[in-house]
């Protein structure tokens, strides 16, 4: 399983952002958020490119996951490191929750519902202005003393999403993940085959749910603060253009499309104000040339350059050679 080398990939990634960690602060902080982001649009992924759902609620759980630890902080005052681990865990539970109601159905009633639970995640948060801070969000927040120091948080951040990514990975390529890939093709042949598909959509849900929330913790400790926009169904929507970007049956697909959207969004937006539209033509740009996405149109294309020209067949040739004679 290992042979493929595709975490390899991720650990060259974590490579590179390390050494990001020597050009300063700025890069530092865009190197952290395209990590976080990336780990983001995989959890996204596993939805959407492995099992063919289309969720517009995930930004929800990406939200869950920075003010569970933030409420832990402020309103209960229990340690960072155990806000840390129950954090992700809490969330994974909510996923739970929104992901029993919404596996029942399919198609664009499931996205439909999807949309309509983080809409009320997104709702409550934004309107609870004595317990969630409302708009104002909630800032200050406090983190373990070891993970003060931005060096140290960078490490932190590269060790986590690396070892969730390898973990995904391992998770798209095993007996699990590819049953989901047959239920994504075709779900009735899955259902008749005994695949139990609604138990299966619901954990892939769950962990999907949960790993968003991982990243939503990071995000949130990255910048000591948190804000409803961070789970607004906006928030979904450009980690779906990530993952379309860069390929959804690529797993490294949404790495790459993170990347890109991540740093347009820092290079442009200090320049105009109007980043969102340059980067919408960019993706209309990247649909029209690349329509399986970056990687994905690359990949195809190198196997195509790679494989071997086909050999003439001896018949074609025959037939030929008979055909000369007869005119003659």
């Amino acid at each position: 399983m290992w042979r493929s080398g595709a975490w390899h990939w991720l650990v060259a990634v974590a490579v590179l952002f390390t050494l990001s960690l020597l050009l300063g602060d700025f890069y530092r902080h865009l190197g952290m958020t395209v990590l976080i982001m990336a780990l983001f649009a995989l959890s996204y992924n596993l939805l959407l490119g492995e099992t063919g759902l289309v969720s517009f609620g995930h930004a929800a759980f990406f939200g869950v996951g920075g003010y569970t630890y933030a409420l832990l902080a402020t309103k209960v005052g229990t340690p960072a490191l155990v806000n840390i681990v129950l954090a992700p865990i809490a969330t994974a539970l909510i996923a739970l929750l929104v992901g029993y109601f919404c596996v029942r159905l399919h198609g664009i009633l499931f996205s439909m519902l999807t949309l309509a639970f983080g809409q009320v995640i997104y709702t409550v948060t934004f309107q609870w202005y004595s317990f969630t801070g409302g708009d104002n969000g909630i800032v200050g927040l406090p983190a373990p003393p070891l993970l003060i120091p931005p060096g140290n948080y960078a490490v932190f951040v590269i060790f986590v999403v690396v070892t969730c990514g390898i973990a995904l990975w391992r998770l798209a390529h095993s007996p699990f993940g590819q049953a989901l890939r047959i239920m994504r093709e075709n779900r009735e042949r899955a259902e008749f085959i005994g695949i139990p598909v609604r138990r299966l959509r619901l954990i892939v849900f769950t962990i999907a749910g949960g790993f968003a929330g991982i990243a939503g913790l990071l995000f949130a400790l990255l910048n000591r603060q948190v804000f409803p926009d961070d789970m607004y169904w906006a928030q979904t929507a450009q980690v779906l253009v990530m993952s379309l970007l860069g390929g959804i049956f690529t797993f490294l697909g949404p790495v790459v499309g993170a990347f890109i959207v991540t740093v347009l969004q820092y290079w442009i937006a200090t320049y105009t104000i109007y980043w969102l539209l340059i980067l919408g033509t960019i993706l209309l740009l990247c649909v029209l040339f690349f329509p399986q996405g970056i990687v994905g149109s690359l990949q195809e294309r190198l196997k195509h350059r790679l494989a071997p020209p086909p050999s003439p067949s001896p018949l074609k040739g025959e037939g030929t050679g008979g055909g000369g004679l007869v005119v003659g």
